[in-house]
């Protein structure tokens, strides 16, 4: 009987020793924990800092140059067609193409 009760203060006393250390354990996380978020805000700062700072001296920068003149934009000359066909289109002288094709191959001649 007596050993029975040894046997279960000393049970008690390993799990309360067990229980003590999770506990210590888990306050180091929890510490552990509140620095990196720490941490990680002031990384944020700074680089919230930083990307406003350059901002700002972009801004300045560009206030500073003077504006650029646009350049002109080179216009596109068109296709000019020999003298005799000078008043004709495109599209009637592909018209005028095909028809020649089609008469050649119903008499069989060759281009």
């Amino acid at each position: 009987m007596r050993r029975k009760i040894v046997e279960e203060e000393e049970r008690r006393e390993k799990l309360s020793e067990g229980f003590e250390q999770r506990k210590a354990e888990n306050e180091a996380r929890r510490v552990l924990e509140r620095q990196r978020e720490e941490q990680y805000k002031k990384e944020q700062l700074k680089q919230q800092l930083e990307s406003e700072r350059l901002t700002q001296l972009a801004l300045s920068q560009r206030a500073a140059t003077p504006p650029r003149t646009p350049e002109p934009i080179p216009q596109i000359q068109e296709q000019s067609h020999p003298a005799h066909l000078q008043g004709i289109s495109d599209q009637v002288i592909i018209l005028f193409i095909i028809i020649y094709y089609c008469i050649c191959n119903i008499y069989n001649y060759s281009i």
